[in-house]
């Protein structure tokens, strides 16, 4: 027996002794050894009770989460391994932003300067770059590029060195089957007048009925517009544009209806601003337990089960819920049930003979909701080295099973040759209608892992009418499926572990994917976790042009084309501007050193 093993008793009695845990957390649940489905349910009526208040990233309530996680780890035996001899692995998280005391805002025109007041006339966008500029003036209509309808407001005028003024929306706006819609979002509107070379963009809601400014808004990325840009009122438009002799609504009536740019220079005006947005920022942490393996070898590998116990809070960036009173969004499903599984498996292989021979490893990651930040931070700041992670497992919304279908969806087939025949038999006894999904990527936090060339799997019980609502409690959830599928994990948990050489790693060739906005296909695989300015990326699919062209993860993608890239949203707004054959240079920061490539873009 090891000392760490010894110590285990001394320290779940301090965790449960200690104030944090007495003041906030419910007494450890009676439960049993075996996986059962009223366990199960009793872990998720605390996770997704109203007293977590959602779990949102960065909160004092999820950090309550934490430690009663940690807390269950403990009692259950299983060691802490994350940092310093605890269950914890901190990291940074921009959960929310505020203004600063240095916005600014001033035109000048014949000689007199008119200032005017933040928060009435003007609003910084969440996302601007905090600077002070100042300079002459255009109007760019709406501020657009699209080259599937031959519109550009910045073709035929100058606009270097001038803070333009531009429409939200676009001239098909009234048209629900338009193309345009796509391209005439604020961070895309953001690159557009950047890549033109101006100073600042200012952006004006053209509906009279509606004149509020744009709401500052974290839309959960740390990544900057790389120029100022302001939401202004109609006054302050109309202001602006008066010595054009038009207003605001002539102008929008004229682009509209005639489909062509009215972009001009605005004479003898001139505008001063700043923009100051503050981050705000936050200590969240995943949890990290391991359940030694019995084998002197073996047990220097890791099978890895993880689920994200991270939601929306109060209806954080994400939610689909529309009305106008905050609410609660406990995800229940998402992923209160994922999170329950990770409990139930440790207390069942905790405390059932024969012992793995492999170690286990149980991760519950934060910031899931927020671009897999857990996972990301985990695969790059592990505590076990990756090459002795044998396989990864994750949960994410396993407990709303449909009895009817008794469908599960097995994502990650494709990672090894195993996988398959491997469900294959453990379904014998459970009769699962299994949907086999061979990618490996995908939006949860597999996909950090199989970034690393470790073969995954992702168990999901399907999307529900109640997902990313306040309407995902606990009473909707299933909790008999959720008890077989916890079961159905720990039967390939223990097929894993029985297998004489670890899991071999297969690359996916996935399907080309594209969003509508897209003509081309390239197959990058973003790193969405990532502060870098660029767009980096955690990988390339298999036999993608990408991968063609010498891509690979980790790369920085700093242009795309001609236009730099700041970000993912860059290049979404990039992609859109070429056409599958197009032969695309790519300059690329690759550990330091910047090297350009030649993408050979490919159609859907």
């Amino acid at each position: 027996m090891t000392i760490q093993k010894l110590l285990m008793p001394i320290i779940a009695m301090l965790l449960l002794a200690s104030g944090s845990f007495a003041q906030s957390l419910p007494p450890v649940p009676a439960t049993t050894n075996a996986i059962s489905a009223k366990d199960a349910v009793q872990h998720i009526s605390f996770l997704a009770s109203d007293s977590l208040e959602g779990r949102g990233t960065g909160t004092h309530a999820l950090d309550v989460c934490a430690e009663y996680l940690a807390r269950e780890y403990a009692h259950f035996g299983l060691q802490p391994l994350g940092e310093n001899g605890s269950y914890m692995q901190s990291f940074e998280v921009v959960t929310d932003i505020e203004l600063g005391p240095n916005n600014h805002f001033s035109l000048t025109r014949d000689n007199t300067t008119t200032t005017f007041t933040v928060d009435k006339d003007y609003r910084p966008i969440g996302f601007t770059t905090n600077s002070t500029v100042s300079g002459p003036v255009a109007f760019v209509g709406y501020g657009l590029s699209v080259p599937t309808k031959n519109y550009d407001d910045f073709e035929g005028i100058d606009v270097a060195g001038k803070i333009v003024l531009a429409m939200r929306y676009h001239p098909e706006y009234s048209d629900p089957h338009s193309g345009m819609d796509s391209y005439a979002g604020l961070r895309s509107k953001a690159a557009y007048a950047r890549e033109a070379k101006a100073l600042a963009l200012l952006l004006v809601n053209p509906e009279q009925e509606q004149d509020e400014l744009v709401e500052l808004k974290f839309d959960n990325s740390r990544s900057r517009s790389g120029i100022p840009i302001m939401s202004v009122s109609r006054k302050l438009a109309e202001e602006i544009l008066k010595p054009t002799g038009k207003t605001l609504a002539e102008l929008r009536a004229q682009i509209d209806s005639t489909m062509q740019p009215a972009s001009m220079s605005i004479d003898g005006t001139s505008i001063s601003l700043s923009t100051d947005v503050i981050n705000i920022k936050k200590n969240t942490s995943n949890v990290i337990a391991v359940l030694p393996g019995s084998d002197p070898v073996l047990k220097h590998e890791y099978i890895v089960v993880g689920a994200h116990y991270d939601h929306l809070g109060w209806g954080q960036d994400g939610s689909l819920y529309r009305g106008k009173t905050p609410m609660i969004h406990n995800g229940a499903d998402d992923n209160a049930s994922g999170v329950s599984g990770c409990l139930e498996l440790a207390e069942y292989f905790a405390k059932n003979t024969p012992g793995l021979k492999r170690s286990l490893l149980f991760i519950n990651f934060s910031g899931e909701e927020m671009g897999l930040l857990g996972s990301r931070w985990y695969v790059d700041h592990p505590t076990v080295d990756l090459k002795s992670i044998a396989a990864m497992i994750n949960l994410d919304m396993i407990g709303r099973m449909v009895d009817s279908t008794h469908e599960i969806n097995a994502q990650g087939i494709g990672t090894s040759p195993v996988w398959k025949k491997l469900l294959e038999e453990a379904n014998e006894k459970y009769n699962f209608s299994i949907k086999y999904i061979p990618d490996g990527t995908g939006p949860s936090d597999h996909a950090s892992f199989y970034s690393k060339n470790i073969p995954i799997l992702f168990f999901f019980t399907g999307l529900h009418s109640d997902y990313h609502k306040p309407s995902d409690d606990v009473e909707k959830i299933n909790g008999k499926a959720l008890a077989d599928v916890i079961k159905f994990t720990s039967e390939i948990i223990r097929r894993i572990d029985n297998m004489d050489s670890r899991p071999t790693f297969t690359k996916v060739k996935t399907q080309k994917k594209t969003v509508s906005r897209f003509r081309v296909y390239v197959g990058t695989i973003p790193d969405y976790g990532a502060d870098v300015k660029g767009f980096k990326i955690s990988g390339v699919s298999d036999g993608s042009p990408a991968e063609k062209a010498g891509l690979k993860g980790g790369d920085i993608i700093l242009k795309f084309g001609d236009m730099k890239l700041l970000n993912i949203y860059d290049y979404m707004t990039a992609l859109s501007h070429f056409k599958a054959g197009d032969e695309v240079p790519v300059l690329v920061n690759r550990g330091g050193k910047k090297i350009t490539l030649t993408v050979h873009l490919e159609g859907k």
